[in-house]
């Protein structure tokens, strides 16, 4: 008797365990919610008004490489220690009318924490700029040292102060330096099809966007200063490689600035959270050849451009959206408790998304991996406008891609990287897709 005791006071405290740490996951369509109706409701109450303005450019870069002899290698996961440095990270920036600054830095991400501490410095050294959209190249051989979180921690290695207190310095570097070079220039804005180098990551034979997007802004004596975006994940150079590096779009950058005609050359990860490199092959080889076929290609078609718009309409709105609670999936149909996942990794009661407007074109920030299958279904929907999505705009809520993909699907997106539940593909869609209805 005593030993069916034993047994049923486990059982029991089991059960109340499961009971506190697990639930079902809330599969109710997501235009249910509050938290969409709400945020819904208050995009649809924005003022639209743009200014229209001569363009003014500058551009900076700034090295980000801390003063030591080893670094901590992040991507994948936390790597571990390499003293090996292929390519030099940095951080790249433009500035558009003394106002609006493009910020990336050749990183995986950055993290609210280390936004929080470079925007105070940017708003205390430069408080003429009133647009800060950031981004980074997403490369998986950047540095380490920005978990604040116990997993957050163990995944991107502890926060390392004065690294961040190095590259918030070096940011403020590139900016002087672009205030110092800021002269008139036209913009026009250029994408070109790849689709040799890009596949689906989830299904090999899915829907990509294929489309190198960049905005171009050319002086008076035709130099050409570029932002760039692509959709394919920076991971040509394998997991099991220990070294500091850019990947493949800091050697593009590198390539595109050795002609003639191109003085500056920066890069945002586009939506890259459903896609991933095509190549015959990954590796230090690979990248070269890789980036080389697109890089080559690119110089022609750029140095094709005419210089088109000298005067643009200008707007630039943040948009926040609400929430779900976290929703951290250890089945297809269970998911932990909120309150567990948030001692991990934090929990986010609301994101914001930068929306910056030239023209008929916009670059449109998200703090996630956004899938590169919502930029183009948002293309598609509004053709007369150039669409552009980046990922990695200084907070993080995991993957967001189309919703079938969630339902039907294991993979790790789907799984251990999708934070934030069941129809966030189709809010993210929904609340961008309102915001440009309201566009002229």
């Amino acid at each position: 008797m005593k030993t069916l005791r034993r047994i049923g006071r486990v059982l029991l405290g089991l059960f109340f365990l499961v009971t506190l740490t697990v639930k079902q996951i809330d599969f109710s369509p997501v235009q249910t919610k509050t938290y969409y109706q709400e945020s819904l409701a208050q995009i649809k109450e924005v003022n639209h008004e743009s200014v229209s303005q001569f363009v003014q450019v500058g551009y900076g870069r700034s090295s980000i490489m801390p003063n030591r002899d080893e670094f901590t290698v992040v991507g994948h996961r936390k790597r571990g220690k390499t003293t090996t440095v292929m390519d030099s990270l940095a951080v790249n920036v433009i500035l558009l009318n003394k106002e609006t600054i493009f910020i990336s830095y050749d990183l995986i991400m950055i993290v609210p924490k280390f936004k929080k501490e470079v925007t105070f410095f940017i708003n205390e050294k430069h408080p003429n700029i009133k647009n800060i959209y950031f981004s980074t190249t997403h490369t998986h051989n950047g540095l380490g040292g920005w978990g604040d979180k116990f997993l957050t921690a163990f995944l991107l290695g502890k926060y390392d102060n004065e690294q961040s207190q190095h590259i918030s310095n070096q940011t403020i570097k590139a900016i002087v330096t672009a205030h110092k070079n800021t002269t008139s220039a036209s913009f026009n804005y250029s994408q070109k099809s790849f689709p040799h180098h890009i596949s689906n990551r989830i299904y090999d034979d899915d829907n990509v966007d294929p489309y190198w997007r960049s905005l171009v802004f050319t002086d008076s004596s035709n130099q050409k200063i570029i932002l760039n975006t692509y959709q394919a994940h920076a991971t040509l150079v394998e997991s099991d490689t220990m070294i500091i590096s850019r990947d493949y779009p800091g050697m593009v950058n590198d390539k595109l600035e050795k002609d003639t005609n191109i003085i500056f050359s920066m890069y945002m990860a586009g939506g890259v959270g459903s896609h991933h490199p095509h190549w015959d092959n990954y590796g230090i080889k690979a990248l070269k050849s890789y980036t080389s076929s697109i890089a080559d290609t690119l110089v022609n078609t750029f140095s094709n451009e005419e210089r088109k718009f000298q005067n643009i309409d200008f707007n630039f709105h943040t948009i926040k959206l609400r929430l779900n609670d976290p929703v951290f999936r250890i089945t297809q149909k269970l998911q932990l408790r909120s309150w567990l996942f948030s001692l991990g990794l934090g929990k986010e009661k609301s994101v914001t998304i930068d929306i910056l407007k030239i023209n008929n074109t916009y670059m449109i920030s998200t703090p996630c991996d956004i899938s590169g299958e919502i930029t183009r279904e948002l293309n598609t929907q509004f053709p007369n406008k150039n669409i552009i999505l980046t990922s990695f705009n200084g907070q993080y809520i995991g993957y967001i891609t189309p919703d079938h993909y969630y339902i039907e699907n294991s993979y790790f997106e789907m799984m251990e990287m999708n934070w934030y539940g069941p129809g966030n593909g189709q809010y993210f869609y929904d609340a961008i897709s309102t915001w440009l209805s309201a566009e002229k």
